[in-house]
């Protein structure tokens, strides 16, 4: 076998974006990281599982029947995900609370259906992508998850977004505004307001 059988197949997106992807498994501090970075001045998304969760229970549902179909709550996550990053122009610096991958691997974990998501991950490049390293794990009103299966999450989403051929930048324990400095040191970028 020679050395070109041996590389990897590369992955051909469609567009190539300015977008960063925070994300990592359940009580990472992901949600909490994007916002300070909003409060610095940066364009930010939110999490698409969270907008689908609150309006869910804005609705009167409870997170068991909100969650009672994997399946179609998978891909109802994807399909915000994919709607929030239709209204953007990739040309903009913008951080994600997850990206497009990240339904693909819940799906996997869920062992649901993952063919959209397969043809969605491969639409826009991310330019860059942080997993954050996982906090204590704290139970919220979302999460059904434990402090296990958070763990196996995160390894789950780093996996998918190295098959992706991203390179996964893994942002230590620290306070939010250590966490936000060093994201935006490795992106080269200075706090706006300085």
């Amino acid at each position: 076998m020679s050395d070109a059988d041996n590389v990897k197949q590369e992955i051909k997106f469609e567009i190539a974006t300015n977008w960063v992807v925070i994300n990592g498994g359940p009580s990472s501090g992901k949600t909490t990281t994007v916002t300070h970075l909003k409060s610095l001045g940066f364009h930010s998304s939110p999490e698409a599982a969270r907008i689908l969760i609150d309006m869910g229970i804005a609705s009167g549902l409870a997170i068991e029947e909100i969650r009672r179909d994997e399946n179609e709550f998978n891909q109802s996550i994807l399909n915000i995900q994919v709607a929030l990053e239709n209204i953007l122009l990739p040309e903009n610096l913008c951080f994600h609370d997850r990206g497009i991958p990240d339904s693909l691997a819940y799906m996997r974990f869920d062992q649901t259906d993952e063919s959209y998501a397969k043809e969605a991950v491969l639409k826009r490049k991310y330019l860059d992508v942080f997993l954050l390293d996982l906090l204590p794990f704290e139970k919220d009103y979302a999460r059904t998850e434990n402090a296990e299966i958070a763990k196996y999450i995160d390894k789950l989403i780093e996996v998918t977004y190295k098959e992706l051929r991203y390179e996964v930048t893994r942002v230590p324990v620290l306070s939010i505004e250590a966490r936000s400095k060093f994201i935006l040191d490795k992106l080269g970028l200075l706090n706006p307001a300085e």
